[in-house]
């Protein structure tokens, strides 16, 4: 026995989920569930993506006041181009 996960990329998703978990809140099995049914190309049922959505919204950052001058600023941009 070498003391060394036979798949090191398994052992790093399982650590992920579990950070994620605790991050979200939301328990490892579904989190593991639902991204299974994405994995498949399968049809998400609306509350798999529900909970996938709020697991994502949860573990981004909120921007910050200074980016949102920028980011309004760039779309106000495109729109400006879109509409010549």
């Amino acid at each position: 026995m070498t003391g060394f996960p036979a798949y090191e990329a398994t052992t790093a998703a399982v650590r992920s989920l579990e950070r994620l978990s605790e991050r979200t809140g939301v328990p490892v099995g579904e989190l593991s569930e639902a991204l299974d049914l994405l994995a498949d190309g399968a049809e998400l049922p609306a509350d798999k993506a529900d909970l996938l959505m709020d697991a994502i919204k949860q573990s981004s950052p909120e921007p910050e006041p200074e980016n949102l001058i920028g980011l309004k600023q760039k779309q106000t941009d495109l729109l400006a181009k879109k509409a010549f």
